[in-house]
Parts: C-alpha cells; structure tokens; sequence
C-alpha cells in the first residue's frame, strides 16, 4: 500500500515549475520535472534496485529471524534479547553512518558496506545454531537504520530541492515494493526447506543489493569525474 501511494503522489504532484506574484521566477521545466526516463537512467536505476532488494532482505530476514530461533528451541527470553540486541546495533549503525557520509573517502561505498554487512550476518546466521543466529542478527543490525539514511542522502545530493519530494517517492515505492515481496518469498522458501532458508535468501538478497551499491558507486564516481 505504501509503495502504491507513493508512487500516486510521485505521479499525480509533480514538482512546481516556479511560483506566482512579484517573486516568481523563471525556471526551466527539464530541470524540474524528474521523468520516469530520468528515473531509469543509471545514475538512478542502480540505487533504486538497491533500495527495492534491501526491502527484500530485511523485511524477510526480520520476519522469520524469531522463528529460526523457536525451531531451535531457543528460550523467550533469548529470542527478546535478540531483537533488542538488533535494535541496539540498528542504532550504532545509523550513528556511525554519520560520520561515513560525511566523509568524501568513505562516502561513495557507504552503501556498499551497509549492504554487504548484512549479507554477512544473514549468512553467519545460516549456520542454524543459536549463536550465530544471535551474531548474524547483530550484524543486520548494523544496516537496518544506516541502508535508507545512506540513500537518503544519495538521492539528496543528485537532484535539486524542488526535484527532492519525487525522487523521495520514487525510492519510497522501491522499498514498499521490496518489503511487499520479501515475506511472501520467504513464507514460500520457510514451507518449501524450513526456517533454514530464510537466512540463505536474505544473506542472497543482500549480496545482490551490495553487488547494485557497487555498481551505482561505480557509476556515480564516473559522473562527477
């Protein structure tokens, strides 16, 4: 539902092309309208698919991660502490995105690194035991929080303020559209093999997200060369 409102307001409220009275502007509409054209182009395509395939990743990672943990015959109170440990490493993560954004070294494989931490705790936590089920959440963590404040900021710095409210929907729309299919895939991978097989598909996803990252790095550093 999400991901189709967004898209509506994408659509149906496009940016305004200048304002009316005594200060209105003259602005250019190519450098106003941001076109589904626009949208597909690399500079885009690459971080939006990104974005679509980490909804994929965590949602069903998250989804089924306390299930895993039940068919281990893990204890409640393990299983919470779980979530909270998740949700403490969310935080940290998104606290040190701060500082890796910021800097012009780091910047450009930020996403790449968010990406591909999950990958590799949603791997460790297919080796189906309860510590590395408990080390694999922590690392998802990390990217939880830190994946859409870095393509936030991508998407902020390669379009105009007026542009912004758009590509806003648009990378909206991707993730609704990731988090919509990564349960129903997961739900069908947990009946077909056992819980077992959700971190595997989550850890897949990741790494294809991280595999996108790098390409829409690559490609963004070829642009502003």
């Amino acid at each position: 539902l999400s991901a189709l409102l967004a898209l509506a307001v994408a659509f149906g409220f496009p940016p305004n092309t200048g304002r009316t009275g005594a200060t209105a502007t003259v602005v250019s509409d190519d450098g106003l309208r941001f076109t589904s054209r626009k949208m597909s182009s690399k500079n885009w395509m690459f971080l939006l698919g990104t974005y679509l395939v980490f909804g994929i990743a965590y949602v069903a990672y998250s989804t089924f991660a306390g299930a895993q943990l039940a068919a281990m015959n893990a204890p409640n109170l393990l299983i919470g502490a779980t979530w909270i440990g998740m949700g403490v490493t969310a935080i940290l993560g998104a606290a040190l995105t701060v500082p890796i954004i910021g800097s012009a070294r780091t910047r450009q494989f930020a996403l790449v690194g968010a990406l591909a931490t999950g990958a590799f705790g949603a791997l460790i936590a297919g080796l189906n035991n309860a510590p590395a089920a408990i080390s694999g959440a922590l690392l998802v963590g990390l990217g939880l929080a830190a994946t859409p404040t870095i393509v936030t900021a991508y998407a902020r710095e390669r379009c105009s303020a007026l542009e912004y409210p758009k590509v806003f929907s648009y990378a909206t729309a991707s993730l609704g559209i990731g988090q919509l299919i990564g349960p129903v895939a997961g739900g069908a991978l947990a009946d077909q093999f056992g819980t077992i097989a959700i971190p595997i598909f989550a850890a897949s996803a990741y790494g294809l997200g991280a595999i996108l990252a790098m390409a829409d790095a690559l490609v963004a550093r070829r642009t502003l060369m």
